[in-house]
């Protein structure tokens, strides 16, 4: 996975906080995903690493993702979370 953002701060779009059918584990893997570094690249096991929810948990969260239009493939197995900034 790809993150790109402006440096220095995280912005969550409020789309994704109050969209009423995403799960809090989607959200919360959202939320990882934007803070991390511009231009991360993060492996699955990595984000495992990150919380006690398991690889099935992790990967059912990204796929809600997906299917919602969050993340984009843009490669077989490879995703971009794109996280534009917003006027607040």
């Amino acid at each position: 996975m790809r993150i790109r953002y402006n440096p220095g701060k995280t912005f969550l779009p409020k789309a994704v906080a109050e969209d009423p059918g995403l799960s809090a584990k989607a959200k919360g893997i959202y939320c990882t995903l934007a803070t991390l570094a511009v231009e991360a690249n993060v492996t699955i096991k990595e984000l495992v690493d990150m919380a006690p929810d398991g690889r099935v948990s992790v990967q059912s969260g990204l796929e809600e993702l997906k299917q919602k239009g969050y993340m984009s493939e843009i490669s077989p197995g490879f995703y971009e979370l794109e996280v534009i900034p917003r006027d607040i």
